[in-house]
């Protein structure tokens, strides 16, 4: 609910009671939200004690309904829900809502008095906390989905919830890029996020909530990531780091977002001789073997199925004592799936 402005004349006839036809006791007065008679004309109004204050102005308008002039009045109020501010010699006057309440704003000219009838509603913000992405794991391959999920709260209303995502989380909600709006808090509490044509990266996700008076944000404390599969083909050479050595592979070249995968096919096999990070070994037709200069190190962060196809690897020289891989904790071998570690490997 917002301000209840109604469309509807309020009238009350300069000198009431003549039936003259003369352009001034055919005139009538109108409360508007606008003192150049462009605005609505008001009836009511129906706010939450959170609502801003509303101006409104006293209108003069002729027989035909044409505006006149914005004409002084008296002001008075009736009820403690609010506090009433007449303005530019009576003219204007503003109302600010304060306390849930009942009661009538009074505007009076010569012998005719209109009544605009106030109410004031208690409103509770909303609430809302987003559930998934939770920062556990929260991987998919690219163009997959993701189900967002949270869970929302408004006493009062069915406020609704738009969706948005970027790839920070600092900011309103605006400044990312917007997935769902006008979601139902009564209803919904879950969204599903086909990422089609979204690219590799990070994302975070953030959820705001609104009433019809008052709203909140909340962005996800982790990013969803979105990886491509690097598959290994060795066309050109065994370096690791050279981009037309990996099929549908998005970076280029395997970065923390990529998944690789090393077949035993290819007769060149990868050498990675900087250090270099990626979430996993996928799965599929692995085998291959990834060789590991001195004084590189090659980081795994997915700590979830990390090793999903046969791979193994080895040192360069095999005497190596600093041909390293890092992994997260509780990373492990997924079912099915083989780890060969060769001379020279050391764990960090």
């Amino acid at each position: 609910m917002g301000s209840n402005l109604a469309n509807n004349t309020i009238q009350g006839s300069i000198g009431a009671g003549s039936d003259s036809d003369d352009s001034a006791t055919a005139r009538h007065l109108s409360v508007e939200t606008s003192p150049d008679g462009s605005g609505s004309k008001v009836e009511s109004l129906t706010l939450a004690d959170v609502s801003p204050a509303v101006d409104i102005y006293s209108v003069l308008r002729d027989k035909s309904d044409e505006f006149v002039e914005n004409t002084k009045v008296t002001w008075a109020m009736t009820g403690a829900m609010g506090t009433l501010t007449v303005l530019a010699g009576g003219r204007q006057a503003q109302f600010t809502p304060t306390t849930p309440g009942a009661g009538q704003i009074e505007v009076t000219t010569g012998d005719s008095t209109l009544t605009i009838n106030v109410t004031v509603l208690s409103n509770t913000a909303p609430t809302l906390s987003l559930s998934e992405p939770a920062g556990n794991n929260d991987v998919i391959e690219l163009n997959g989905s993701f189900n967002i999920q949270w869970a929302a709260s408004d006493p009062e209303d069915d406020a609704t919830v738009s969706l948005y995502y970027s790839n920070s989380n600092t900011g309103s909600c605006g400044l990312g890029t917007l997935l769902a709006s006008g979601l139902s808090e009564d209803s919904i509490s879950n969204y599903n996020w086909d990422t089609t044509g979204i690219g590799v990266g990070n994302y975070y996700i953030c959820a705001r909530i609104a009433d019809d008076y008052q709203s909140a944000e909340v962005w996800s404390d982790a990013p969803l990531q979105i990886t491509s599969e690097c598959l290994w083909n060795g066309s050109v050479s065994t370096d690791f780091h050279t981009a037309a050595n990996w099929s549908s592979c998005l970076p280029g070249v395997p970065d923390s977002t990529s998944e690789i995968i090393v077949p035993s096919g290819p007769s060149q096999q990868p050498v990675i001789s900087s250090s270099v990070t990626v979430l996993k070994v996928a799965s599929g037709f692995g085998g291959g073997q990834i060789t590991i200069n001195s004084g590189t190190t090659l980081t795994f962060t997915d700590d979830v199925d990390t090793f999903s196809s046969d791979v193994s690897f080895i040192g360069n020289p095999t005497t190596c004592t600093d041909c390293q891989i890092t992994l997260p904790n509780n990373s492990d071998v997924a079912n099915g799936a083989t780890l060969t570690l060769g001379k020279g490997i050391y764990f960090v």
